[in-house]
């Protein structure tokens, strides 16, 4: 541990420094960066002390690719939007049965170079009703609280707020979203999203933490990651999901129990998500059909923003993975300077219904 540069700085560098005014915030800025990389050294050390957890029929781990691709920088250059009607090799898509083909290369382009690769959808999902009460909002909804279960014994369960209008005439459509602070405030503070507004109008709400599903603070010993992966496994591997990846299935596993829920209309499920949410929400419905509207809100790049964006006030592909290399694989990385060899941009992932804000 001695070698790690964390270490030198604490005890070469920083002693260094001016303990003036002028130099304050400095000094203050470099100890924060430097208990940060500490931190995710850490992290990085134990998780091989975590076994990866055996197979079973039920569920899977992360797939390593099963296609060969190319490596970032063999890809051409493409300084103009890439078509998402002409694949990889350079053909274009001309009748309805090839799109088929297209739409399961870009999931593939988008996993393989920018998110991680998913795995497939497990078959033990479980929702289990912890609590129900059926006069929320003064009798205008029902409140159910509700764990979600799924893959290998100790994954951690996705606690779901479910509140569904009494008043409504069959299954509701839903708005499904992630939150930031908790399930609770989704209705206590309701500047952020008007539940009870919402409810009137004849919709149910479901949501749940994000953090459950994964740590925004890139601790790959938290969260689902060390579930699902490979047999022996004790790295993230270049194309391993990251951050927005992982919100993004854990969207899809709660739709695993909506579809089953008879109050909720399984034909109008929408998802929206603020900022790195709004990420997840469009990720969530571009890779699952049974989502028929995504509302991200200011998703910015990595989401709704393209990559290519010659904005000098947007953020970069640079800034967001310096600052949230987490977010992604470690293969995007390889465009931190070189937008121009993806083979795709976000306009491509856009899935059926889109309303963007």
């Amino acid at each position: 541990m001695v070698d790690e540069p964390w270490v030198q700085f604490i005890f070469t560098v920083i002693p260094t420094l001016s303990d003036s005014k002028a130099n304050l915030q400095l000094v203050i800025g470099y100890t924060t960066a430097t208990i940060w990389l500490a931190q995710v050294s850490l992290r990085e050390f134990s998780l091989a002390a975590i076994p990866a957890p055996t197979p079973s029929s039920e569920w899977s781990p992360v797939p390593l690719p099963a296609a060969a691709l190319p490596d970032p920088t063999a890809l051409p250059i493409r300084r103009e939007f890439p078509d998402p009607l002409t694949t990889l090799d350079g053909r274009r898509v001309v009748a309805r049965e090839e799109w088929g083909q297209r739409r399961q290369e870009l999931k593939t382009l988008f996993q393989h170079y920018m998110y991680g690769y998913m795995p497939p959808p497990p078959s033990n999902v479980r929702g289990t009703v912890t609590s129900v009460d059926p006069s929320f909002l003064d009798g205008k909804a029902t409140k159910k609280e509700l764990a979600i279960s799924f893959g290998p014994p100790g994954t951690p369960r996705i606690n779901v707020l479910l509140i569904i209008p009494n008043d409504r005439g069959g299954p509701a459509p839903v708005f499904l979203r992630l939150n930031l602070r908790g399930n609770d405030s989704s209705y206590t503070r309701s500047w952020e999203f008007p539940v009870e507004h919402i409810v009137a109008h004849g919709y149910a709400v479901a949501t749940a933490n994000y953090q459950e599903v994964f740590p925004d603070v890139g601790d790959f010993t938290g969260g689902i990651f060390p579930f699902f992966r490979r047999p022996g496994q004790t790295d993230r591997a270049p194309h391993d999901w990251g951050a927005i990846a992982m919100w993004a299935w854990g969207l899809q596993r709660i739709v695993d129990y909506l579809i089953a829920d008879g109050a909720v209309d399984t034909t109008r499920i929408a998802v929206t998500g603020h900022s790195r949410l709004g990420k997840a929400a469009l990720l969530a419905a571009a890779f699952d059909e049974r989502i028929a509207l995504v509302i991200p809100h200011q998703a910015g790049t990595g989401g709704s923003a393209p990559s290519r964006s010659k904005n000098p006030q947007g953020e970069s592909v640079r800034a967001i993975v310096d600052r949230f290399p987490y977010w992604f694989n470690r293969t995007f990385r390889a465009f931190r300077d070189d937008v121009e060899r993806l083979p795709f941009d976000q306009h491509s992932l856009g899935p059926r219904s889109h309303l963007d804000r």
